[in-house]
């Protein structure tokens, strides 16, 4: 995954990015890793966490 990572920081300008993939490639730790580089500007969020699904079905990414 880490070769990706500097596509999706370019991308991460006004975007929001989707990562997917197999389990356990480390896409999670790449996503954290690359927020904690930008100073946490930004947020994560975890289609498999209810919470987070929620507030991607309702645009909720703006308010955050």
């Amino acid at each position: 995954m880490r070769y990706i990572a500097n596509f999706i920081k370019d991308d991460l300008n006004g975007k929001m990015v989707f990562v997917g993939g197999p389990r356990q490639v480390g896409k999670t730790t790449l996503a954290q890793r690359i927020l904690t580089e930008r100073g946490n500007n930004g947020r994560y969020f975890n289609w498999d966490l209810d919470e987070d699904r929620q507030d991607i079905i309702a645009k909720r990414w703006s308010d955050m």
